[in-house]
């Protein structure tokens, strides 16, 4: 298998993963206590902020949970994290524009991302995962964004 191929294969087999396993999110308004972050930093901020020990002093009642796969909007599609307090609601603290954008991911445990973390650095764990497979549903949502902006 030459370079190419792997590369395909590893991008095919994080995409059969991602529909197997993902869901729907909807982009949502940040909720009082989640601030915008350094752009292009998205797993490592997600990540911050689910690991966070203080999270029910920052008046949540919830700890939040990271979230990774594919986000879509005017600029396109492509890999990203963000965080959920719901199991429904997207809320980025990368991106401004989280309403007007529709993800779709898988729900990183809190043990997986706190493993990542005291190895030194932030994972993308579904590794392969580019734009240039996209789940239908998300294809479906992105296309719903558009008819009502």
């Amino acid at each position: 298998m030459n370079e190419v191929e792997k590369w395909l294969a590893d991008q095919r087999a994080a995409y059969d993963h991602l529909c197997a396993r993902g869901k729907l999110y909807i982009g949502s308004k940040r909720p009082k206590g989640f601030r915008q972050m350094r752009r292009k930093e998205c797993f490592s901020n997600s990540q911050i902020i689910a690991t966070l020990e203080s999270w029910r002093d920052r008046g949540w009642s919830r700890r939040p949970r990271y979230v990774e796969g594919l986000c879509t909007g005017a600029g396109g599609t492509f890999a990203h994290g963000w965080l959920t307090l719901d199991g429904q609601r997207a809320i980025d603290v990368t991106l401004p524009d989280a309403e007007q954008r529709a993800y779709f991911g898988i729900e990183i445990s809190h043990a997986v991302v706190r493993k990542g973390m005291r190895s030194g650095f932030y994972q993308q764990h579904l590794t392969g995962l580019g734009s240039v497979l996209v789940p239908p549903q998300l294809i479906e949502a992105a296309e719903t964004l558009k008819r009502t902006a």
